[in-house]
């Protein structure tokens, strides 16, 4: 991705985090219903970001699964590049931000190509939602007009690579 590249969310996010990465991490434990996946929507899903990929409209795609939005964008995020997401999603923002809801990608797109990659989606029955954009040195989230995370990528990018050795060990 590249500076001024837009972000979109293929898929809707609802309220799941039972058995999840966010849960674990807050209580201690994993529990409750699982995120369900619909197959037919989980195809439909597939099908729009393989046309929008084909049609050379994405420059980048990443799956929204263990960790949800929140660890998608952090993953995606470069030493160099940030991501300013302004999120207006009826739901608690830690829930929106961590909920590990099948069937959805994060894209990142030019400018001059979202309104093509959005058809694609509607073509496709894949709800379509514009997040922001790629730019800065932070990765700044705001989930219904209130700001919930900032932070230097390069901060997150350190946290990421310690944590792997810490795994080994």
């Amino acid at each position: 991705k590249q500076e001024g590249d837009v972000i979109l969310l293929f898929g809707k996010t609802k309220p799941e985090i039972g058995g999840s990465e966010y849960q674990k991490q807050m209580n201690g434990t994993i529990s409750g219903r699982p995120p369900v996946i619909d197959l037919d929507v989980e195809k439909r899903l597939h099908r729009a970001v393989l046309a929008a990929i084909q049609a050379g409209k994405v420059a980048s795609a990443h799956d929204l699964s263990e960790g949800g939005l929140a660890v998608a964008l952090s993953e995606s995020a470069t030493d160099e590049l940030g991501v300013t997401v302004e999120w207006d999603i009826d739901m608690r923002a830690d829930v929106a931000l961590f909920s590990e809801t099948q069937s959805r990608v994060l894209l990142s797109v030019k400018p001059e190509n979202v309104d093509a990659v959005i058809v694609i989606a509607q073509e496709n029955g894949v709800p379509c939602t514009r997040l922001g954009t790629v730019g800065g040195q932070d990765l700044t989230i705001t989930v219904a007009g209130k700001k919930v995370l900032q932070t230097p990528v390069s901060e997150l990018k350190a946290a990421w690579k310690d944590a792997i050795p810490c795994l080994i060990d």
